[in-house]
């Protein structure tokens, strides 16, 4: 027992610094990037920091999902009361991130290991940890970093509520879920689709399954109410989600995009200028007085492009599927042939051996199936709304537990010995 417990102490250090060595190299000589604003979080941290407000100075709004911008809000705070200086905001975000890599790899580990995966569990967190799209966004502020760790705390949990069945490792399972919803608005289509994983596969009495199911959803929901209660007294409707859905939908589904990338080459980027031109369009068009019209002004538009277009649309699914599972970004400025070719090595055959994983027959059955429906669920939410690879940063832990099962496989091939398959579950 002491062995054990001193060999897992190693494999958590060594995971730890890992982790950490990975981040501190790609935020070293980038730590400012950490105060560059990307997709408008460091705008709503200040915002809630100075004005008390989730928005622009007092104005609201819903445009963005609100865990991570609470999470920076304190860092504002403290530098704005303790007259600190600009660089120590960035440390803190970087080391808010540093952390939060280091226990998702830690976490991938900790659910490879309750999969019942052996020898290679330890290849799974190490995978994690060097990941190329989650190292990028280490030093980038953005959901990513967070809805990864979120997503491999949920899968835990999960697992641990299903190995000890008790009410509440249930709930806290679902409050993860629900926290996660409040990262990424994905994170609702993985919980549905584990809904019906647990229905379908957990071979359990049926009312053993409906009230996890409950038990699941409840707590996942409870969580959503006070920012729809939130929405329904700053904006007049009580928003679940947010309010940027109908953009993100009108961006991969509207006539300019079809024309100019889905009809030429796939391997095309959408020209910066006829972006920009083609968004400046849709707000003059839109003629919304607020972002609930805007909202659904763009969600009518995508929809009616779909309809008029179905074959394009068609295509675009397509499109958007090969942008969410590529292994490498696009060729752009951003990132040279050699970024590209150190993508493609790691990447190639970490998918390949997450196939592989997929085709074994833990993948098949209760709890491994929660890492298909997690591919599952992004990949269906990302077929129709706007998609690229870092979309599927959140499910990189799953990927490389699927990968270490594949890796299980191909030893025991290359040994000559038939795959022993360890019973994983534990209903009657």
């Amino acid at each position: 027992m002491t062995t054990t417990h001193s060999h897992q102490r190693t494999v958590l250090l060594g995971l730890v610094l890992l982790s950490l060595g990975a981040r501190f190299a790609m935020l070293k000589d980038n730590l400012w990037r950490l105060g560059e604003e990307v997709d408008g979080y460091l705008k709503l941290a200040e915002s809630l920091s100075d004005w008390g407000t989730f928005g622009s100075k007092d104005v609201p709004t819903a445009y963005r999902p609100p865990l991570y911008p609470l999470l920076l809000a304190p860092a504002y705070w403290l530098q704005r009361t303790l007259v600190l200086a600009w660089g120590w905001r960035l440390t803190a975000i970087a080391f808010l991130h540093l952390c939060l890599g280091a226990g998702t790899a830690v976490l991938t580990w900790r659910a490879a290991k309750k999969l019942d995966v052996q020898r290679w569990s330890v290849l799974a967190g190490v995978l994690v940890a060097i990941d190329p799209l989650l190292l990028h966004h280490s030093r980038l502020a953005m959901t990513e970093t967070l809805a990864a760790f979120l997503f491999a705390a949920s899968l835990n949990l999960l697992l641990a509520a299903d190995s000890r069945p008790r009410a509440l490792h249930t709930l806290v399972a679902g409050f993860v879920l629900g926290l996660g919803m409040l990262c990424r608005t994905t994170f609702w289509s993985f919980t549905v689709l584990t809904v019906f994983a647990v229905v379908l596969f957990q071979r359990t009495a049926r009312s053993v399954r409906v009230k996890w199911v409950g038990l699941l959803l409840a707590a996942a929901l409870v969580v959503q109410i006070p920012w729809a209660a939130r929405n329904w007294i700053a904006l007049g409707r009580p928003v679940l989600t947010t309010t940027h859905g109908g953009y993100t939908l009108l961006l991969g589904n509207n006539d300019v995009f079809y024309d100019e990338v889905i009809g030429t080459s796939w391997s095309r980027v959408w020209p910066g200028e006829s972006l920009s031109d083609w968004q400046e369009q849709v707000h003059r068009e839109s003629g919304a007085a607020s972002e609930l019209e805007y909202d659904s002004f763009c969600y009518r538009l995508a929809w009616n492009t779909i309809r008029s277009r179905p074959r394009d649309f068609l295509l675009s699914i397509g499109y958007r599927i090969v942008s969410f599972w590529r292994l490498t970004p696009r060729e752009t400025e951003y990132y040279p042939w050699w970024v590209r070719l150190g993508c493609a090595l790691f990447y190639v055959p970490e998918l390949l051996l997450m196939i592989i994983g997929l085709a074994g027959r833990r993948a098949r059955q209760w709890p491994g199936v929660l890492l298909p429906t997690a591919l599952l669920s992004f990949t269906l939410v990302h077929a129709v709304y706007w998609s690229d690879m870092r979309m599927r940063a959140p499910i990189m832990p799953a990927v490389a537990i699927l990968a270490v099962m594949g890796m299980e496989q191909v030893t025991a091939w290359f040994n000559r010995q038939p795959y022993q398959q360890e019973p994983v579950g534990f209903g009657p």
